[in-house]
């Protein structure tokens, strides 16, 4: 025991002291003659590093000063001290404790020549204890510190195997050896170090090499070194193990092995990744700066650098968003804009995203996105809009071109109707006036020429009616007069303004209207023009001689009228046109108008709340549905825009 009452862990020097070294040292002690120097010398051992010169010397390691020591106070020949305490051959580091052997050489008194222990010089009992402790009490203690040290190691992830100075294996752990996948029995045999490489070798465990030889000795110039070495090992199996030699102090190496598979493997694909990053950001169109928590550049592509005419060497200097604001000024000097990226970089709370435009003073137009990083840094992002942003500006100028030259010919359109209707108005009165008996007798020439004029001038004056009634919904103005309309008296006007044209063309009006089918609300007047224009159209599509069906249902909330033809039929590709201002297709039957018609009755019917469908089949004709609620439910005219103003 030390006189700081440490055990002597890590024996060190040549071995344990022969009877004759311990005869010497007695000696010298005797006669007290010896300097420290000349103690230090017989007894082989390191008062600086080994604990064993002060259990076994009594000499204090600070002075040099002798003092009286009986040597543990027992008549112990080396072999019992030895294995009561220590054991070369099986120690840690070269001094692990036998264990059990040791307590029961102490606890049974006998010595390995089956001699009891007795005192060299009559002492009694007490005598054996030094500094307060008895030899079984330090063996005790010794054993416990070591396997609590060897438990230890065991949970290291790391492999640890120490050898001594023979180079034999006297100490591995757990890790070591499920590292290397070792027979158990085998390393306990403490086999020396080439043999457990030539066995890993022999498995495949080792990296391959040309000369096995050659870096097994190279290897074991760590049983000579001073200093740590580190090796990085790729074994046949794939995987990495990450291998450092030390040297010990009393001789021998300790191995540490690190299995880095898995840590490689991530830094491997780490590096990927950021390779990948890199590459991604380089080749991006986008201008992509990130910017530090301290508001200076952290990272930038080339195409920031380029986009802002900025250097690049400069720009790894990680200058602050103020210097790069100066620096991009000449470009872009929005105060208010700067304003805001700067905030949006540097703001510690309320971190959200900014979305800007730039409309640069070379004539680009850049979009601009601050995206804030979960690190506390902030990407600025800034893409070249400017031809986009040409071709959407000659988009919207020649759609306000459009909507003018529209409104222009609308307005032409109603100025003109209500110019043609006072001249049509007198016209068909003097054409009224004349054909009044009152006035005198018409040859039958006359009387044909005046019958014509009169259809032609009711022909315009109903064109010119539409025309106004368009004009009226388009500015809002028109107003329904709501109430009860009786469904059959309806269906009825509207046939009887259709008769003659009936007649001429020697079509067959059918109407097919559920009995009691009653009434709905709406504008009757308004209702009837949209029935009238489905019949007139119908009937300017059918061929001579045809059918026109017109009926009438009721449901729960709405009541459908559905005009029917047997004309060519609707093309598809005009399909979605026919209710559009002036859209006229003849598809080859006799009907010629000006387009008008359709467009009013789904005007109409919209006004009302209600739908208009189509159903057609080229070659068997047409079907055109308009649903109104029963309520009626009116459609604010103001927030309808006819079909002129959608086109």
């Amino acid at each position: 025991m030390t006189k700081n009452g440490q055990p002597p862990f890590v024996p060190v020097g040549s071995g344990w002291l022969s009877d004759r070294e311990r005869s010497n040292i007695a000696a010298v002690y005797e006669s007290k003659s010896a300097c420290f120097s000349e103690l230090v010398k017989l007894s082989g051992l390191n008062p600086s590093v080994d604990f064993r010169f002060a259990d076994l010397t009594g000499v204090d390691f600070v002075g040099s000063d002798l003092r009286g020591y009986n040597f543990l106070g027992a008549n112990l020949s080396y072999t019992s001290w030895k294995k009561a305490t220590w054991d070369k051959t099986t120690n840690f580091e070269g001094a692990l404790l036998t264990g059990a052997k040791g307590h029961e050489a102490l606890e049974s008194g006998v010595t390995s020549e089956d001699q009891p222990l007795r005192s060299s010089r009559g002492l009694d009992e007490n005598s054996a204890r030094i500094d307060g402790r008895s030899d079984l009490e330090r063996v005790d203690a010794d054993v416990g510190f070591r396997r609590f040290f060897g438990k230890t190691l065991d949970q290291l992830s790391s492999g640890v195997a120490l050898f001594d100075d023979q180079r034999r294996l006297i100490y591995y752990n757990e890790s070591y050896r499920r590292l290397w996948g070792l027979d158990r029995a085998f390393l306990d045999s403490k086999p020396d170090d080439s043999s457990v490489l030539d066995r890993l070798r022999a498995a495949r465990k080792l990296p391959e090499q040309l000369d096995f030889r050659a870096w097994k000795a190279k290897l074991h110039e760590a049983y000579r070194a001073v200093e740590s070495e580190s090796y990085s090992w790729f074994l046949p199996d794939g995987r990495a193990v990450s291998v450092v030699t030390t040297p010990n102090l009393e001789g021998g190496v300790t191995y540490l092995f690190d299995n880095v598979t898995e840590s490689l493997d991530l830094a491997r694909r780490f590096d990927g990744l950021t390779r990948v990053q890199h590459e991604t950001l380089s080749n991006l169109n986008e201008a992509v700066a990130v910017f530090g928590s301290n508001g200076r550049v952290e990272l930038f592509n080339p195409s920031f650098a380029k986009m802002w005419k900025l250097s690049a060497a400069a720009l790894q200097e990680q200058p602050h968003i103020e210097t790069v604001e100066a620096w991009c000024k000449p470009l872009f000097d929005d105060t208010l804009t700067w304003g805001a990226l700067r905030e949006a970089i540097t703001a510690i709370g309320n971190r959200t995203q900014v979305a800007l435009k730039l409309e640069r003073k070379d004539g680009s137009v850049l979009n601009c996105m601050s995206m804030p990083l979960p690190d506390g840094a902030t990407m600025l992002t800034f893409q070249d809009i400017t031809d986009s942003e040409n071709v959407e500006r000659a988009l919207r100028e020649r759609n306000e071109a459009l909507e003018t030259a529209d409104q222009m010919k609308v307005d032409f359109v109603h100025h003109v109707s209500y110019e043609l209707r006072a001249p049509l108005t007198t016209i068909i009165g003097f054409a009224h006036f004349l054909s009044d008996p009152s006035t005198g007798p018409l040859t039958p020439k006359q009387a044909e020429y005046l019958g014509l004029v009169t259809k032609s001038t009711n022909a315009l004056l109903a064109l010119t009616n539409n025309i106004l009634d368009l004009a009226t919904i388009d500015a809002g103005a028109m107003k329904l007069e709501l109430g009860p309309v009786n469904i059959e008296n309806a269906i009825g006007a509207a046939a009887e303004g259709i008769q003659d044209r009936l007649a001429t063309d020697r079509i067959q009006l059918k109407v097919d209207v559920a009995p009691k089918i009653g009434s709905f609300v709406g504008d009757e007047r308004r209702v009837v023009q949209v029935l009238y224009n489905l019949l007139a159209n119908a009937v300017g599509f059918s061929p001579h001689d045809a059918t026109v069906t017109m009926s009438a249902r009721r449901s729960e909330h709405h009541v459908v009228f559905t005009v029917t033809d047997s004309g060519p039929g609707i093309p598809p590709d005009v399909r979605d046109k026919v209710f559009d201002w002036f859209e006229s297709h003849s598809g080859g039957s006799r009907h010629r108008g000006a387009g008008l018609g359709l467009s009013l009755v789904r005007s109409f019917v919209e006004m009302h709340g209600g739908t208009v469908s189509v159903a057609s089949e080229v070659g068997k004709g047409t079907s055109i549905s308009c649903e109104f609620p029963i309520s009626g439910a009116i459609i604010d005219p103001e927030l309808y825009l006819p079909t002129s103003a959608e086109n």
